[in-house]
């Protein structure tokens, strides 16, 4: 096992990493773990369904529809607005609605 440190020790070395400052990271990292694992916000977390894999696999299907719309062309909403970042704002939301939608309606069949 010593043997396994050293060797690990003498690559960091050579790669201009201290032992030390390796050392301190990795119990900082495992201070900050700790507190994290002992957190009412991670309990929450895991209660609260976000973890769900319907409420993931959902998430992922509106990352994928924002990912796609985002190049599309603005297209003119039925609505009349003077104000040309909210018309792109809207225009990106319906695509974006359609987009989702069509998504979702994949997975029905």
């Amino acid at each position: 096992m010593f043997s396994a440190i050293a060797a690990s020790s003498n690559n960091a070395a050579q790669c201009g990493v201290g032992i030390e400052s390796l050392i301190k990271q990795a119990s900082d990292t495992a201070l900050m773990l700790n507190e994290l694992l002992k957190s009412d916000e991670l309990k929450a977390l895991m209660n609260s369904g976000v973890l769900n894999s319907k409420t993931v696999y959902t998430v992922g299907q509106d990352g994928c529809a924002l990912t796609n719309c985002k190049d599309d062309q603005p297209e003119r909403v039925g609505i009349a607005i003077c104000n040309r970042d909210l018309q792109r704002a809207v225009g990106f939301l319906v695509r974006f609605g359609k987009r989702f939608g069509h998504l979702l309606d994949d997975k029905k069949s």
